[in-house]
């Protein structure tokens, strides 16, 4: 069961660091306080990739079968409870096949590009004296 343990604090101090890398791009760069969408792009990747791992999967179904085999109680329980909830996770996010993998990964690229794109776009209205003005998607949402 130590075996066990000291996995499952790995996986979520690992989950926890590469989570919090792709946030802390995805706001810095949604937010406009930076303009590195290829860091953002790295980051999302290297979540995606993490979440997707095969390997990650067998592990965790590892390290439940070798703690039921253990000795009933409440640490086993709790142990139990946090790696049935990472098995869940990895079934729901594992990407088998090597063909969909690529696929995933292009999207990811994509999705990077698409939110650089974004940034750029400059939105207008028509104001009351019908000139077109910048707006905000605030303002431009509210005048619809």
């Amino acid at each position: 069961m130590k075996e066990a343990t000291a996995f499952f604090d790995q996986l979520n101090h690992d989950y926890l660091s590469v989570h919090q890398a792709k946030e802390e791009r995805f706001w810095a760069t949604y937010m406009g306080t930076s303009a590195d969408h290829a860091g953002f792009a790295e980051a999302e990747k290297t979540y995606k990739q993490f979440v997707a791992d095969g390997q990650r999967l067998s592990a965790v179904r590892h390290h439940l079968e070798a703690v039921h085999a253990g000795p009933e109680g409440p640490a086993r329980e709790g142990l139990v409870h946090g790696l049935n909830g990472w098995r869940q996770f990895f079934e729901c996010n594992v990407i088998e096949e090597p063909a969909a993998q690529r696929l995933a990964e292009e999207l990811i690229e994509m999705e990077s590009e698409l939110f650089a794109r974004r940034k750029e776009l400059a939105l207008t209205h028509i104001d009351e004296s019908g000139r077109r003005v910048p707006a905000s998607l605030g303002t431009a949402s509210a005048n619809l």
